[in-house]
């Protein structure tokens, strides 16, 4: 039976997107004699489908048909379209799916009715990667319309149907959470929850769909509690998952998929580990958790591996530089991602894990071997590969400049200057419409902080209660000198 795109949080950030994996999926065409007589199209071969989950930030996982190409007049765009999104050549991806949304709209015969939703998914997608939140909600939400028209009112429940509109909904949780609308995002995923919870699989194929789209959800609901600093239940939701993905592992054909989720878990469980390293209880549990990380890995190879691998040793070696009191083994394992990655984009492969390499060196220089030199080199190398991947506008630029201005104002005590980037990274983010974001919430905090120093006390408290406006809402609790 045919699968939908999936949209999975996983990972702000974890696997970039470089070499493809081929997982291909058989299907049958459910359509009825009488419409085959009248279908121009029903003589076409459709038995290869593929899922395509190494899109880079792992936020997406796009079914790919093989049929648009004969059905349509597009030749391989679609395909094409998704290798240009796996490589960051945003502008050839968005104009592949664009000539393919067009194609498709402008013919009177589909030869299935949801591919007018795959199209519309898959360049919401693309948006939302892009932070072009405004177009991802209109193709998000035209897509999911169009989806529910085909399935929505169907007897679904209990089959493979039954996740197709669930896709789309995931994909939407993502845009919510982006922009900062955690009650939106809570709302959808509830929904999502109380649809599993009443269905029964009727075969193995449904459940590992069931064991997929719970695990999704339950990511996205572990990011909100880490948020919110309920870092317990965020990581009791991923320790539930690490059960989800091995379920899924042995009941599912694609076992790279429960590989992934696996990845994501036990990563997520090292970062939250790291986080709570000053408890007894979880200081010794973060580097554990990244090696079992790593040690899944294996279940790949060749450049996705190298992906994967690279992007769990930044976060390993950031623990390792900061929290595991093993500065020089964290900052070899630091320069060991950035040379895996360095030797990926060097033959063409972009990864925005790079990005969060330099950052991450950057930091270990700065912050912990005050070598400011070196620091200022990764931070220029990380915002010019930003700017040169997304641009000015986009939140993994916002990133680098909120990390310039706690290294200047925590190390180089240039308050002024860490104002300013603080300022740079707050504007990209009301530019996105997603002031409303908890990062937005973070850099008030951090410039209330800086104005303090200033001994300008009035600007302090406005910043405060800027940043208080932004979390109150999201359920965030920050300290106050009150």
């Amino acid at each position: 039976m045919r699968k939908i795109c999936f949209l999975t949080i996983l990972l702000l950030f974890i696997l970039t997107g470089c070499g493809k994996k081929d997982n291909m999926k058989e299907d049958t065409a459910s359509i009825s004699a009488e419409t085959q007589t009248e279908n121009p199209f029903s003589t076409l071969d459709t038995s290869g489908f593929k899922i395509d989950y190494d899109i880079h930030m792992m936020q997406n996982l796009i079914f790919i048909p093989n049929y648009f190409g004969e059905v349509y007049g597009v030749g391989n765009k679609y395909e094409e379209a998704i290798d240009a999104w796996n490589e960051l050549n945003y502008s050839e991806a968005e104009n592949k799916l664009l000539e393919v949304e067009k194609a498709i709209e402008s013919t009177d015969i589909h030869y299935y009715a949801d591919d007018d939703a795959i199209i519309k998914e898959t360049l919401g997608l693309l948006y939302l990667d892009l932070a072009d939140y405004s177009k991802a909600y209109d193709y998000l939400i035209d897509a999911y319309v169009t989806m529910n028209d085909v399935w929505g009112d169907k007897k679904t429940t209990g089959t493979p149907e039954q996740f197709y509109p669930a896709a789309i909904s995931i994909a939407l949780c993502h845009y919510y959470y982006a922009i900062g609308d955690y009650d939106s995002c809570t709302l959808e995923f509830q929904k999502l929850k109380d649809l599993n919870n009443g269905t029964e699989a009727f075969n193995s194929e449904v459940r590992y769909l069931q064991l997929f789209v719970i695990a999704i959800m339950n990511d996205i609901e572990a990011n909100i509690c880490k948020d919110r600093g309920k870092y317990i239940d965020a990581y009791n939701i991923y320790v539930q998952n690490i059960d989800l993905c091995k379920e899924y592992i042995n009941s599912s054909e694609d076992k790279e998929l429960g590989y992934i989720l696996l990845i994501n878990a036990c990563t997520h469980l090292g970062d939250i580990c790291s986080d709570l390293s000053y408890n007894e209880e979880f200081e010794n549990s973060a580097n554990d958790f990244y090696e079992l990380a790593l040690k899944n890995s294996d279940n790949f190879d060749g450049e996705f591996k190298e992906k994967i691998s690279a992007e769990i040793k930044i976060k390993q070696g950031k623990f390792l530089c900061s929290r595991g009191n093993e500065p020089d083994k964290g900052t070899e394992i630091i320069n060991e991602s950035i040379k895996m990655l360095e030797n990926l984009r060097n033959s063409g492969k972009n990864s925005p894990d790079i990005i969060h390499a330099y950052i991450a060196c950057a930091e270990v220089n700065g912050f912990i071997k005050n070598d400011n030199e070196t620091a200022l080199s990764y931070y220029d190398k990380a915002e010019k590969i930003s700017q040169e991947i997304y641009g000015y506008n986009h939140p993994e630029t916002a990133k680098v400049y909120e990390s310039m201005g706690r290294y200047y104002a925590n190390i180089v005590l240039e308050t002024d200057t860490a104002i300013e980037y603080y300022n740079k990274s707050i504007d990209i983010y009301k530019n996105l419409l997603a002031e409303k974001s908890a990062n937005v919430g973070m850099l008030y905090y951090h410039l209330a902080g800086c104005y303090k120093i200033k001994g300008d006390d009035s600007q302090s408290d406005e910043y405060l209660e800027k940043a208080k406006a932004v979390f109150d809402p999201l359920g965030i609790t920050i300290a106050t000198s009150e």
